[in-house]
């Protein structure tokens, strides 16, 4: 998914109250945390959430999306670092066997995104090896967790 598409999406999160307690829309944590802040992003009282999980650098982060039942990773290459990152990424995407759908922006940025079903042990276990793979995360990493129009945490 485009990052204007979610940008309009937050845009779209912020302006609807969630019917239900929400999970902090932003919360440090650990990988520890992952499985609680996928299950709260599953449970958006509106049927549409993003979580984006920031490690270090602005340049590193998981992000996904949820839509009509179906979750979307969207992985821009647009910062040399990230552009850096696309071999390892690409590996872990394989490894997972995952369908990845590359699309160009008109100037000329590159994103691979991927579809799978909103099922949390999955999404959970796609979003780990992103996190452990691709940027290096272990147990002890401070991460911040970004969740908008979550469910309530678990």
């Amino acid at each position: 998914m485009p990052i204007l598409t979610l940008l309009a999406l937050l845009l779209t999160l912020g302006a609807a109250a969630p019917a239900a307690p929400a999970a902090p829309a932003r919360d440090a944590g650990t990988l520890a945390d992952l499985p609680r802040y996928v299950r709260a992003a599953l449970a958006a009282p509106q049927g549409q959430s993003i979580l984006v999980i920031n490690v270090a650098s602005p340049d590193d982060f998981v992000q996904f999306s949820l839509e009509a039942g179906h979750v979307s990773f969207s992985f821009p290459l647009l910062t040399p670092n990230q552009k850096a990152g696309e071999a390892n990424l690409r590996a872990a995407l394989a490894d997972l066997a995952l369908k990845v759908n590359e699309s160009r922006g008109s100037d000329g940025s590159s994103f691979m995104d991927i579809t799978v079903p909103a099922d949390a042990p999955r999404v959970t276990r796609i979003a780990r090896t992103l996190l452990t793979r691709v940027h290096g995360v272990t147990g002890k990493t401070p991460l911040d967790y970004d969740c908008q129009g979550c469910g309530p945490a678990r």
